[in-house]
């Protein structure tokens, strides 16, 4: 029997390798987008981490604004 005598509803031997090199592209696409993904999730928290401390500096100028003072009436962090 030749490859092109497969029974009806069969797949080639030719039809089978196209398939299986799709598959094989299909994985690294998928790994390589987990990578990507995983990345930009790690970006996202220092992102949101960064965000959070300066929304904090920035809360506590304000609140130092309101209550009539300066950067200069705060102590330096070291003290």
């Amino acid at each position: 029997m030749s490859h092109t005598d497969f029974p009806k509803g069969c797949v080639s031997q030719d039809e089978l390798i196209e398939l299986q090199s799709r598959m094989s592209f299909q994985e690294d696409t998928i790994n390589e987008l987990n990578l990507i993904v995983a990345r930009q999730d790690r970006q996202l928290q220092a992102l949101a981490a960064q965000l959070g401390s300066v929304s904090k500096k920035f809360d506590d100028a304000m609140y130092a604004r309101e209550q009539g003072g300066g950067a200069a009436d705060e102590r330096p962090p070291h003290y």
